[in-house]
């Protein structure tokens, strides 16, 4: 029974296929209908063009080339490139490197990296030289500048190193020597002219820094020719070192305070840099002879003026722009009169 079901059925699909399409479309059997929607999609699969799928490979084949190339693809990304395959290095002949040029190539070639080394480490080393020389210079730069090292030989240096700074107070020292060298009486720096009196002191400061007094001094003997045309000069000058010059008589009038000259007389220090301070050398011999010449002309400390105090101009610098070291200048001065 179940053999002749079996030989039936093949024989209604045999005569089912061998149907036109029109019938078999229109075949009752619902499992037919499906068996007939079956049959032609595997007839649809097996008609499919060769040449598409060889299109379809080819051009799969471009865009994965052109990706890899870094060429636009038709998504708009670019893709990075393959890896190109590393060319072999060719290899060397044994008898070019037995040859005698080619040994003389390798050792010129040695030479010239051995003098590129030579080159790179002298400018090396120039190079350090030229960043040393910049911070001795900057050091020494602020040495002149802050601390005046150098400008009056040794001495400054000497003073920086033992008291610590030029502005300490000194205490007046014995022995205290004044060596007279009088000017040439002249019409710019010694007229001669008798004083009226003396009621006061005044104090000034040379305005070169660096100079001592015994330059100062030929300064104003120099003027004596009238090549400068220009009048000044002062009863005594303190050196940088402490040293002190007596130019001008104290009975007779010198050139240093203005409308002050004939009453008055004028002592002027040296310094180191632009800001008129003194080593402590300058300072003791400063009070020192302000104190002798007190007692001398019977004056107290209020008869102690600055030259800023007479016409208003900035001298001496560091006792205008500093008041409290007048102030410690005039104390100072006191105590050394007893």
């Amino acid at each position: 029974m179940k053999n002749r079901g079996s030989t039936i059925m093949a024989n209604y699909r045999k005569d089912f296929y061998d149907m036109d399409p029109e019938e078999q479309r229109y075949s009752s059997t619902p499992v037919q209908k499906k068996r007939t929607a079956q049959t032609a999609r595997n007839t649809s699969r097996a008609e499919v063009d060769t040449d598409a799928i060889s299109r379809n490979l080819e051009s799969s084949a471009d865009e994965h080339i052109q990706r890899n190339r870094r060429v636009p693809a038709s998504d708009g990304y670019d893709r990075p490139a393959a890896p190109q395959k590393r060319k072999a290095a060719p290899r060397r002949n044994a008898s070019a490197m037995n040859d005698p040029s080619y040994e003389e190539a390798r050792e010129e070639m040695y030479r010239k990296k051995r003098q590129a080394r030579a080159e790179a480490a002298k400018w090396k080393r120039a190079h350090w030289i030229v960043r040393f020389l910049i911070v001795f210079v900057l050091i020494l730069d602020v040495l002149i500048l802050r601390f005046g090292v150098f400008k009056g030989g040794f001495l400054p240096v000497w003073n920086v190193l033992t008291h610590g700074s030029k502005h300490e107070t000194a205490q007046p020292a014995e022995g205290f020597q004044i060596s007279e060298q009088l000017l040439t009486v002249n019409e710019f720096s010694r007229p001669g002219s008798p004083l009226d009196a003396v009621n006061g002191i005044v104090i000034h400061y040379t305005g070169m820094p660096g100079t001592d007094s015994q330059a100062n001094r030929d300064y104003f003997e120099n003027l004596k020719d009238g090549t400068e045309k220009k009048y000044g000069s002062c009863n005594y000058i303190v050196g940088i070192d402490g040293s002190v010059i007596h130019c001008v008589p104290d009975n007779e009038v010198a050139y240093a305070s203005a409308g002050r000259n004939t009453d008055t007389l004028s002592i002027e220090y040296c310094h180191l840099d632009d800001s008129g301070a003194m080593t402590p050398e300058t300072f003791q011999s400063l009070v020192q002879l302000t104190a002798k010449l007190c007692k001398e002309h019977n004056l107290t400390t209020d008869q102690i003026i600055r030259h800023y105090d007479v016409n208003g101009t900035s001298c001496p610098r560091y006792f205008v722009d500093d008041p409290d070291s007048w102030s410690n200048f005039i104390n100072s001065v006191a105590a050394s009169m007893g």
